[in-house]
């Protein structure tokens, strides 16, 4: 082997490198502008969802499903905004389960080969049950240490 091969031979090890690296620049870059995108859209949703009132509530739900709505990450976000809003400002019920009834049918196609399905009426309702069942445990836990403390007291 001379020495222009062994040049080449480096630099061809070099341009691999390189190459790999642009890939996994490339696939950085793309998630980056995903998440983007999805910081994007949840500060537009926020926006419409803070300047929610009574006279300009039908324009705000058209606005919210235009949205283009397109990764699991970015509908999670946006529900638990809106469980967050919702259980906030009870005076407005009304109000947001017309926004539910505008977005009950989004659903994202997610997983491997686009198989599973993830939707806003799907995510609302686990969310929902997981609030409940945190409420249960925590009235729970607050009994039982308020038992500890009775018994402690006896005791004294």
């Amino acid at each position: 082997m001379c020495v222009s091969d062994a040049i080449n031979v480096k630099k061809s090890s070099v341009l691999a490198c390189v190459r790999s690296d642009t890939s996994s620049t490339n696939r950085y870059q793309s998630l980056e502008n995903e998440n983007t995108g999805v910081q994007e859209i949840r500060e537009k949703y926020r926006i419409i969802l803070d300047n929610f009132t009574l006279e300009n509530i039908i324009s705000l739900v058209e606005s919210m499903t235009l949205l283009s709505i397109n990764s699991d990450a970015c509908l999670i976000n946006i529900v638990e905004y809106f469980l967050k809003k919702a259980l906030d400002d009870p005076l407005l019920a009304p109000e947001y389960a017309h926004v539910y009834l505008a977005m009950k049918n989004k659903e994202i196609q997610s997983g491997d080969y686009k198989k599973l399905n993830t939707s806003f009426t799907k995510l609302l309702i686990n969310m929902c049950k997981d609030a409940f069942e945190s409420m249960f445990d925590r009235k729970r836990i607050a009994a039982k240490e308020r038992k500890q403390i009775e018994s402690c007291k006896d005791k004294v």
